[in-house]
């Protein structure tokens, strides 16, 4: 037997979800992690970028410094 108190405490969490709804809770944390990670992973690829502009521009300095040399 199911009294109004009963019915009234009953979870919200509990109500029905859309197929969409389902699937978005469902799937929400991973793509973050996916999008945290393709973040990291640009990041990474400019500082490696900025490296590699770096060493070939003092390379550059210590050729032009060797060839005007006199």
């Amino acid at each position: 037997m199911k009294t109004g108190l009963s019915e009234e405490a009953e979870d919200p969490l509990d109500e029905k979800l859309t197929y969409s709804e389902a699937i978005t809770i469902t799937l929400a944390p991973t793509l973050l992690k996916i999008d945290s990670k393709l973040e990291e992973m640009e990041a990474e690829n400019r500082m490696e970028r900025i490296h590699q502009s770096s060493h070939k521009i003092e390379k550059s300095i210590y050729t032009f410094h060797v060839f005007t040399r006199v």
